[in-house]
């Protein structure tokens, strides 16, 4: 029998990329693993209606033997758990509703989690229809990164959220913490080191989405997130017991050392061809490559330059952590991996490995001198390592 009391999973954004790609696929490798509970319902939920449940869970099941790896069988024995109800910011009830009648079926200690797989604007509005519905009431919510889009709206959001929902049933998810290579990075690095480097490069582009890079950009998406995640993990005295709390304190000690980017230590770039995507202003400095030198002014770190990489439509794709003579690959099989990890950690109410508003809100003071002086935006070839002259070329 599971330790985990029968659940109605809700997901807000359902039919959009990161749902596509790489939630519902770690929902199926959870269910598939027996990580989900004997009595679960998952219900997707947004805007626009697919049509039906039958449509929504043929066309999602098209996506998500696309990206993960799920056979016919698998998706057809998990979809029966799966249904559709429309609804925004403005209108909730149906969902309520639907939400209420999947709970008396699975029974009194049934629960619901609550994903957020939404932009940031529109996660206040959301958390506030929650509230008005009821569906927050012993609800878990997880909200998905970047959490706001610099320090004011983070700390705004923070406001919001803790208005409706206690700190305690609060996830705030990085998937980059959802990786075992990650979460075993803590003490690995022993001696001197006289530099350290995290390269996450990527071999696509941006795939179709336009709209979200315009809105956010590659600093914002991944610096203050991913990337400084695998810093404090990597950076941070480890704690004697591995809590959320003793580990959200360790991290926000090495943040807190973090020194504000500076622009002039920072380059931004972006490949040849981006102004000809889909729903990309054709005049765009937009960038889609970022690498950045950091530094933690600890007495272990101080001095030791910490150089940030990522972007797209690079020669490679790899997530590799190189300090001195140590390389960790942090890799995962699957992409869809560390969600099954965080959803399960989230089902049992472990808030360890995700992180705390005072961390989102300090990456956010570190990222503002970026934000408000962004660096030139350089060109670079598809398949290239990245602009000239960037960290030498």
């Amino acid at each position: 029998m599971s330790e985990i009391p029968p659940h109605v999973l809700v997901i807000f954004g359902a039919t959009g990329d990161l749902a596509k790609r790489l939630l519902f696929p770690g929902v199926v490798q959870l269910w598939r693993a027996g990580g989900l509970p004997d009595g679960f319902r998952v219900i997707g939920t947004g805007r626009t209606s697919p049509g039906s449940d039958r449509e929504f869970r043929d066309t999602l099941g098209r996506d998500v033997r696309e990206f993960g790896d799920v056979d016919t069988a698998t998706w057809d024995a998990f979809a029966c758990h799966l249904s559709f109800v429309t609804s925004d910011s403005d209108d909730g009830e149906d969902l309520a509703a639907a939400v209420r009648a999947a709970r008396a079926e699975l029974g009194d200690d049934a629960r619901t989690m609550l994903y957020l797989s939404v932009p940031p604007e529109a996660m206040g509005p959301m958390v506030r229809m929650l509230g008005d519905t009821g569906l927050a009431e012993d609800a878990r919510l997880i909200v998905e990164k970047p959490f706001g889009h610099d320090l004011a709206s983070a700390r705004e959001l923070n406001e919001t959220v803790r208005a409706v929902f206690p700190e305690e049933r609060i996830f705030r998810i990085d998937h980059f913490l959802g990786k075992d290579a990650v979460r075993d990075l803590a003490g690995k690095v022993t001696g001197p080191v006289s530099s350290v480097r995290i390269d996450v490069p990527e071999e696509i582009d941006i795939e179709g989405r336009g709209s979200f890079m315009e809105s956010t950009g590659t600093f914002r998406d991944m610096i203050p997130t991913h990337l400084c995640q695998v810093l404090g993990v990597l950076a941070m005295a480890t704690p004697d017991t591995l809590d959320a709390d003793s580990l959200h304190a360790a991290k926000l000690a090495v943040f807190r050392a973090l020194r504000p980017f500076d622009p002039e230590r920072t380059v931004f770039g972006q490949y040849e061809g981006y102004r000809d995507e889909d729903d990309v202003d054709p005049e765009s400095d937009r960038e889609t490559y970022v690498e950045l030198e950091a530094f933690v002014d600890t007495g272990r770190w101080q001095g030791v330059p910490f150089r940030l990489r990522t972007g797209k439509a690079l020669a490679e794709t790899h997530i590799v952590v190189t300090a001195g003579p140590h390389r960790f690959d942090l890799a995962d099989e699957s992409e869809a991996t560390p969600y099954a990890h965080l959803l399960h950690d989230a089902l049992r109410g472990d808030r360890t490995w995700f992180t705390s508003a005072e961390e989102v809100e300090r990456l956010w003071e570190v990222a503002a001198p970026v934000l408000d002086s962004p660096p030139p935006t350089r060109r670079y070839d598809r398949g290239s390592q990245g602009p000239r002259n960037a960290a030498g070329r």
